[in-house]
Order: structure tokens, then sequence, then C-alpha cells
């Protein structure tokens, strides 16, 4: 017989839902991730070129430019010890609580940081504060007081803010203290050092931030199916208490245009993935436009 019957690929157990989850450390090398129980062929990239097309909206003229790209990794391990599991008997769908079957998988966020000014079509500016807030205008003097009474303004980087939203997620800092702070370097400038080749300050700066708060801080992402892997949202992450009013945004950031690309199951419940749940739905990937300039996640057990 030519059909090798011994050697078939066993199924694995997935889950979908917002899950807890502990920070292992940023852009981890080679080394330091085969610790973790992760295994490169090579040492991760985090520098590259990227082509940037843009289109004058009032002349329609459009122009191509060329700028340093970061990639930003944040590995992290989940830690829910439990998930909801669903059973269909006798045609009534039944729901029970067992050990989360992945407890301890590392997963990792990737945000990609690019050395220009990020600014709408519409020409609006995005800004960022001294607590690592952001906001949109046209001008530092259209920004509203509030923002402005945590100084520095400064003009942020494109994916920075999503940077310094996941920050302040996990780092759980009461912005409303007026002596709070959260940027990264030792001025709004610093944070460029990371285009230089071989500049680990800012790293080192995150990867200090981990060994003093990795065992008493937790973050929630959620979690989805992208194909046959297990994916985590990086369009928003939740601190280790959070409201309702943040799961709301959180849901509905997921399931926007350019939202999450991974099958959640329409749930933010933890619980085992049942494929068949959404065989009769039209994923939103396929309306998804792949080009778009959007952040992409990636966890350890995609074919790297």
């Amino acid at each position: 017989m030519a059909i090798s019957l011994s050697n078939q690929r066993q199924g694995s157990v997935k889950i979908t839902g917002l899950g807890r989850f502990k920070v292992l450390g940023f852009n981890l090398t080679k080394s330091q991730l085969e610790k973790i129980g992760v295994n490169l062929t090579e040492e991760p990239k985090v520098l590259q070129k990227r082509e940037i097309k843009q289109t004058n909206v009032m002349t329609g003229e459009e122009t191509v430019t060329t700028v340093d790209a970061f990639t930003l990794s944040m590995w992290i391990e989940l830690e829910s010890e439990t998930v909801t599991e669903c059973a269909v008997k006798n045609g009534e769908r039944h729901y029970k609580t067992i050990a989360n079957p992945i407890k301890g998988r590392v997963f990792r966020i990737m945000t990609t940081i690019e050395n220009r000014e990020w600014k709408s079509q519409s020409g609006k500016t995005q800004y960022l504060n001294g607590v690592g807030k952001s906001s949109w205008a046209t001008s530092l003097a259209d920004l509203p007081d509030w923002f402005k009474t945590n100084k520095p303004i400064y003009p942020a980087l494109k994916g920075l803010a999503q940077v310094y939203e996941a920050l302040l997620a996990w780092t759980n800092i009461d912005i409303s203290k007026t002596d709070s702070m959260l940027m990264l370097g030792e001025n709004e400038n610093s944070i460029k050092s990371i285009f230089t080749p071989g500049d680990n300050t800012i790293i080192d700066e995150l990867n200090q931030i981990v060994e003093s708060i990795k065992d008493t801080h937790s973050i929630n992402a959620l979690i989805g199916i992208d194909g046959e892997y297990m994916q985590v949202y990086s369009g928003m992450i939740l601190p280790e208490v959070f409201s309702n009013k943040q799961t709301e945004r959180l849901y509905n950031t997921a399931v926007g245009e350019y939202g999450f690309k991974g099958d959640f199951q329409n749930a933010l419940m933890l619980q085992v993935y049942d494929p068949l749940s959404s065989i009769n739905t039209v994923t939103k990937s396929s309306t998804i436009d792949d080009s778009s300039d959007e952040p992409t996640t990636t966890v350890n057990d995609l074919p790297f």
C-alpha cells in the first residue's frame, strides 16, 4: 500500500476569546526564546525598509518615499486556568468549565513603528503626551487642554501610540496623577534610537520593566483563529482589571473594518474553538484589504 496511514497529522485543541497573559519580554533573541520553548531558525529581524505611497488629496499626485521600520515584539504567556467547552446533546448546547488545554502557551504581539510622523489624509497629525495618550489635531494649538496638561507634547511616529496604549494597560499607571509619566527614553526623541542598528537602549528599558513587574502585572488579550493557527489581537490590550466599557470597545474594534482577522467566534468568552460554529459565516478576512498597513500579530506555533 502506498498510503502511509501511520504518518497522520494530529489535530490540536485551540481556544478563542479573552485570555490573561504574563509578559515575558520584548524583542527576545534566538537564545532567549529557546529558553521559553520557542525555536527559531535565525535571529528575529527587527529593522527593514518600507515604501510608503501617499496621494495628495488636493492634487491627486502620488509620491513614494522609503522609511525605516522597526518591529517590536512583545512575548507573552497564557495564564488563564480554565476555559469553557460546549457540547451538543439531544440537539441542545451544554457548556462546562474545563482546565485550559493550552495554559502556558507562548504568543507574540508584533507592532511596527515607522520613522515618520503619523498624519491622516485630511492633514491631521497624531500627537502623544507625557503619559502616552494620543490625540489627532491639525496643529498643537488645536489639541484639547486636558491633553496638553501632561508634557511633553510631540508628534507621534506611526505605530508608537499603539505601543504606548499597550504599555499603559500593562503597567496600570494612574495617568490622573500630575507626576505620572510614560515615555520611553530620556526625552521625546529618544525613541528614534530604535532605528540605529545595534542600539538596544529602548529594548533594554522595556525588559527592565518586565523584570520589575512580571510577577505582579498581567494583561488581557483577544485570541482568535486564522487558518490553522491562533493569533493574539494587537489592536487593543486590556489591563488586568477592566470595565464593561473597555470590553465593548475591544469587541467593536475587533469586528470593525480593519479589526481582527482571526475568528474569535464572535464572543469574548474564553472557550474551546468549534470550527463548525462559523462554517456558514463569511469571515471578516474576506473583506479586509490585505495590503492595508494595519499591524499584524503572530504566535509561536506559526512556521517562522
